[in-house]
This record gives C-alpha cells, structure tokens and sequence, in this order.
C-alpha cells in the first residue's frame, strides 16, 4: 500500500495507522538506491515494513515511482511519502496506480532532514552528535521511527562488513563503509542484536523505548 502525504502532522495520522510494523525513514539520493528491492522485504520476525520517503516527486522521482508502483500498491509493506505538492495530472496518474493520496488541506510543514543527520551521527561515531540530533528529533517523530531509521542505518553497515563474503554488492557502500571503519564487526553485529531487542522488550511493556533508544546512543 502506498500513501502520499503533505506535511509532518498527516505523515503520522497515516503512520499510526500501520503501529505494528517496522517504521524507517530511507534517503532515496543514496547511490544505487532501488524502490524495487523493498517491495517484498520483511523483518527478521515477519513483520511488514512502513518505508517513509520525504521529496520524491520534488527530487524528479516521478518516474521510479511509476516504474515500481504498481508493485509497491500491491506490496504486504506500506509506502509513505510525504510531499509538498503535487500537480493535478500526477495525482490522477498515480491514484490510477493504486496509491492513497492525501488532500491538501492547509499550509505544509516543511519536513526536517535532521532524521538523516543522525544516521550521519551514528556512522561516524558522532556521541555528542548523535545525541543532540536525536532530542530534536523527538518533537517531530514518534520513537518507532528514529528507531528504525537507526536500525536500518546498522544494517547497512552489517551488509557492508559481510559484502565479501557473501558475494553481494551492497547497494549503499559510501556512509557504510566509513563507519565500518569506525566499529568493529563484533560491535557492529551486537549494536543491531541490541536495537532488535529494544524494539521487542519496548512494545511487550519491559523498557520505556524513549529512554532506552536515547542510552544506546550515550553508548556509542
């Protein structure tokens, strides 16, 4: 399924719709980015995906989204992007696709890009950094979402760091392999083991996810 959204405070009336899947804010001007590879995707325990894009259309992305979308609608994950407009003929293609396509009621929030600023953080092994982009973060995001974003964040660079061996050419190499410079493979591998059980101890009601989330990053 696929949402298009103008402005923070639609993006998560649609996001809190889809609460039981894995939220993540992906860059689609990563290089060698790929909509398609997402479509079928699933986590590591079978939940779905909530993939949120910010300024496709605006970036020129009209054509990746009619190349994919048709897989995308009928995708088991969901598709947010959040725009700042859109033109009439466009919206009429894309409905013909299958996406949901929000009315703009008002004037747009401009979305805040900082939410890949701490990925910037995290890759560097950026502490301070990291955390004083993560408590501006809060007021615009739910936890779910600066969550994911991280944990896809340390997937690449766990993808990055067993590339070789597996014979797999990672679609994102630059950001991923700095960081895995700065990390070792046995942290690189226990800072994804830790981000999966926080999210599962946060939603069975054993840790507040807010604190938890912020205290990994104090751990850098």
């Amino acid at each position: 399924m696929v949402h298009i959204v103008f402005g923070t405070e639609e993006r998560k009336k649609v996001l809190a719709k889809h609460k039981d899947s894995v939220a993540t804010f992906l860059d689609h001007n990563e290089p060698d980015f790929n909509f398609g590879q997402y479509i079928d995707s699933v986590s590591l325990f079978g939940q779905t995906h909530v993939y949120q894009f910010v300024g496709v259309i605006a970036d020129g992305g009209m054509d990746e989204l009619f190349a994919h979308g048709a897989g995308m609608a009928a995708s088991p994950n969901f598709f947010i992007f959040q725009e700042a407009d859109i033109t009439e003929p466009r919206r009429k293609k894309l409905e013909a696709l299958g996406f949901n396509i929000s009315k703009i009621t008002g004037p747009v929030k401009k979305f805040s890009n900082e939410i890949f600023a701490l990925s910037d953080a995290i890759y560097a092994r950026d502490k301070k950094n990291a955390w004083v982009t993560f408590q501006t973060l809060v007021n615009n995001f739910v936890t779910e979402e600066i969550h994911g974003t991280i944990l896809w964040s340390v997937k690449m660079m766990r993808l990055h760091m067993y590339a070789d061996a597996l014979n797999i050419k990672p679609f994102v190499a630059g950001n991923a392999a700095r960081a895995s410079k700065k990390y070792t493979p046995t942290e690189i591998d226990n800072m994804h083991r830790q981000l999966v059980h926080m999210y599962h101890d946060a939603h069975n009601g054993k840790i507040d996810f807010n604190i938890s989330l912020e205290s990994w990053l104090l751990s850098l």
